[in-house]
């Protein structure tokens, strides 16, 4: 039975990870909360899983999560991890461990982005996700060692409700800079396109890098999310790009948002990608846009 660590596994999608994981009987689970009431709900949710406090900030504590571990799975949250350090440690602790089959990387790099589109500002910044998850693949890929990338193409539908959310809500306005079009994922099928993959062969998959996207006909600019809201919830909602009023609605946080979301547009323009990975690897079509926003209603009605 492989011992399977899971950093994250509180997070969205490590949770749902997680989730899917201990549907399964023949897997063991050692799962990673950086926080002591993350690891207290964990222990009571999964009884049957070993439970650990770590920080993929500190090497030590990175070392001690991946004891006798053959399969890791690791992602990082944007815009608040030196993740380039963090990488270099597990790296490391991958090497010196010993007993690790594979490494499941969570990236979120577009295809047609080159290094060379990635401006010297954003590499700076050790937590802009271009750049860090741009560098955490070379890094990784540079090791020599078992690993292979879940690489979404997409934005997350869960993100719209803490993005867009209280305009929405507050306002019937969905504001955010810069509209361009993008394909929308749920997180919930990139999980369970995860937790396959953690399950098979390590073979299967060593060096892959697995392209996601949600269903073809999920590619939206941010108008047309609000026309969809707007038929969805029943309500007007109208799409706004001012600066301000999104400086408003999210503080302090807009300000690197506003930035990496103006060079994507910049650089990949009306990007309509699509991918069969979900439905090959899933035996099922990827959930729907449409669906999602019925299923969280709450989240984006006053």
């Amino acid at each position: 039975m492989s011992k399977i660590v899971v950093f994250g596994a509180r997070g969205n999608i490590g949770g749902h990870v997680v989730e899917t994981l201990y549907r399964q009987n023949d897997v063991d689970l050692r799962l990673i909360s950086s926080h002591e009431d993350g690891v207290a709900d964990l222990a009571a949710q999964y009884p049957n899983a070993e439970v650990v406090q770590g920080n993929l900030d500190d090497a030590g504590s990175i070392r001690n999560a991946i004891k006798s571990a053959e399969r890791i799975f690791v992602m990082y949250p944007d815009f608040e991890f030196d993740e380039e350090a963090s990488t270099k440690a597990m790296i490391e602790a991958v090497r010196e461990e010993g007993s690790v089959k594979q490494v499941v990387r969570l990236l979120g790099v577009v295809p047609i982005v080159s290094e060379d589109d990635i401006p010297l500002s954003f590499r700076q910044q050790p937590s802009m996700p271009c750049w860090v998850h741009w560098r955490g693949r070379q890094l990784w890929q540079d090791s020599g060692l078992p690993v292979t990338f879940v690489n979404p193409w997409s934005w997350y539908m869960q993100s719209l409700p803490w993005l867009v959310g209280q305009g929405i809500i507050e306002e019937a306005v969905l504001c955010l800079p810069h509209s361009h079009t993008l394909p929308y994922i749920d997180t919930r099928d990139v999980s369970e396109v995860i937790a396959k993959v953690l399950v098979q062969d390590p073979e299967i998959f060593a060096g892959q890098e697995l392209g996601l996207t949600g269903h073809e006909d999920d590619c939206f600019d941010f108008s047309e999310i609000a026309g969809i809201m707007s038929q969805t919830l029943g309500r007007d909602i109208q799409y706004s790009g001012s600066l301000a009023k999104f400086e408003t609605f999210l503080g302090d946080g807009a300000d690197p948002l506003v930035k990496y979301v103006g060079w994507e547009k910049s650089v990949v323009g009306e990007y309509r990608i699509h991918t069969e990975t979900v439905k090959e690897l899933l035996g099922r079509e990827p959930r729907r846009f449409k669906d999602w926003i019925l299923e969280n209603k709450g989240l984006l009605t006053p």
